[in-house]
């Protein structure tokens, strides 16, 4: 199971696991086709956490050696805000410095880019540490894993007695 791995890791070297959010700490909400109006404003303030992988971010964050990130993606500038005030609510063990949100309106990038944001953002910024993402799409686990020489991105089953 991963969790062991992330301890076995962490028994020789700082670890670093970072959180996905949407769909991984919190409910996912989402309207690809457009079909129902979902609030552009507040709309991460409400959604439901998912309380069993919150209680296993903390364990894993009690791990000696083991930081606890998030990594997470947003449309609009505005939601980062809501999501730094949702974190503070349902994971307080988190520290404010160790969020970390990629906002797509502050970026350039194509629509081939886009699984790659949160494994360019790690290599970029934890070159030289052990790194885990836990991650609930797919397409940015495998983009990042390409990234790396190991695997870095897991499936949030991975933890998941």
């Amino acid at each position: 199971m991963l969790i062991d791995e992330i301890k076995t890791a962490a028994k020789n070297q700082k670890v670093i696991v970072f959180f996905d959010m949407d769909g991984t700490l919190v409910e996912f909400r989402s309207d690809p086709k457009g079909m129902h109006k979902l609030p552009k404003q507040n709309f991460y303030l409400n959604n439901r956490p998912l309380t069993y992988m919150l209680g296993l971010a903390k364990e894993i964050s009690e791990i000696d050696n083991v930081e606890i990130h998030i990594l997470s993606n947003c449309q609009l500038a505005e939601q980062i805000k809501e999501k730094k005030i949702w974190l503070s609510k349902n994971a307080k063990f988190i520290k404010n410095s160790n969020i970390h949100i990629i906002c797509y309106e502050n970026l350039t990038f194509n629509k081939e880019e886009k699984p790659f944001l949160k494994g360019n953002f790690i290599k970029n910024n934890f070159p030289n540490t052990k790194c885990f993402l836990i991650e609930d799409d797919l397409r940015n686990i495998k983009s990042t894993n390409s990234l790396f020489p190991e695997p870095v991105a897991f499936h949030i089953s991975s933890l998941i007695k």
